[in-house]
């Protein structure tokens, strides 16, 4: 008997939500797909940012084509990492107005007032451990990226930069609250840090390379 293929199609995102809030309770559905696409965009941008920056290689090749423009997108990449990453570690109600927030602290609450006060305690444990991690990162979107610290500014007190390994142990952390919830709800989790985003920087830094050769095989004046 022949093997059932499996099914390859691709979902859209209404689907996915439609998916999302069969299997979720009403309060949390639509948070948690919030959240998720939240979670994996700073992955994509992660992603991007270590293929353009994260080696010696790669960065001869943006200093050879557009050095101030790559410089600026290296910032512009840096601040999105850290303002996406700070931003889900924001407590559940946060301003005057005590708005929620769309954070890791709010869909813990949401878990509780769904009725399982069991999985909202692991979360909000989950959350905590995230916002140490991401503490330093916290700071610098405080201080440096949100809000312009006049001793940050003047160099009174310099603020260090965010270390890759900061990023990752952050986005570990991230991937380690998701599963949380997916695992309880979905019975599937997903594999964040394994998505592949189609026309990347790695992309952009293959058409770059093709450019140079193509310019050293014309020679110099031409």
């Amino acid at each position: 008997m022949a093997k059932a293929e499996p099914d390859k199609r691709q979902f859209s995102p209404k689907e996915v939500l439609e998916d999302i809030e069969a299997r979720m309770p009403q309060e949390v559905a639509r948070l948690y797909h919030s959240v998720w696409a939240d979670v994996v965009q700073v992955h994509f941008v992660w992603q991007s940012y270590a293929q353009l920056y994260g080696s010696d290689d790669s960065i001869k090749v943006l200093n050879s084509c557009a050095s101030s423009f790559f410089a600026r997108l290296q910032r512009s990449l840096y601040a999105e990492l850290v303002l996406r990453i700070a931003r889900l570690a924001d407590p559940a109600k946060s301003g005057p107005g005590r708005r929620d927030n769309a954070s890791f602290f709010r869909l813990a609450d949401a878990v509780r007032e769904a009725g399982d006060a069991a999985l909202a305690d692991q979360l909000k444990c989950a959350a905590e451990t995230f916002k140490g991690t991401a503490r330093a990162i916290s700071v610098v979107r405080h201080r440096q990226i949100a809000h312009r610290d006049l001793n940050v500014a003047l160099r009174v007190e310099p603020l260090l930069a965010v270390t890759s390994g900061q990023i990752e142990d952050a986005l570990r952390c991230a991937r380690s609250f998701m599963h949380i919830v997916e695992g309880k709800y979905l019975g599937s989790m997903t594999g964040y840090e394994h998505a592949v985003e189609a026309g990347g920087a790695d992309h952009l830094l293959f058409w770059l390379r093709e450019g140079i050769a193509h310019q050293e095989c014309r020679g110099p004046g031409r």
